[in-house]
């Protein structure tokens, strides 16, 4: 239960810290600075994307419990929003 734990918190960080940088960045146009709000941004909900891909897969392989690799699905949700957040920021960075 302790990656379900991590990746959660990771996101739940994630996220907060996508809004701070997005919000302040969202003065700033062009491909360059666009570019480097979604480098501020991504790496955060990747890794709690992978921090909860590891029981699940392990789940998948047959050497881990099915019910951590339930718990880790909030994390991972909210990882994969935390990516498209990033994302959503990036492009409107670029106009």
């Amino acid at each position: 239960m302790g990656l379900a734990v991590a990746a959660f918190a990771v996101a739940f960080v994630a996220l907060a810290w996508s809004g701070m940088v997005g919000f302040a960045g969202s003065m700033g146009s062009g491909h360059a600075h666009a570019f480097g709000m979604l480098l501020l941004t991504l790496p955060l909900p990747l890794i709690a994307v992978g921090l909860g891909a590891i029981p699940v897969c392990r789940a998948i392989a047959g050497g881990g419990k099915v019910a951590e690799a339930i718990a880790c699905l909030p994390g991972i949700l909210l990882g994969v929003f935390g990516v498209c957040q990033a994302v959503a920021w990036y492009l409107e960075g670029r106009r």
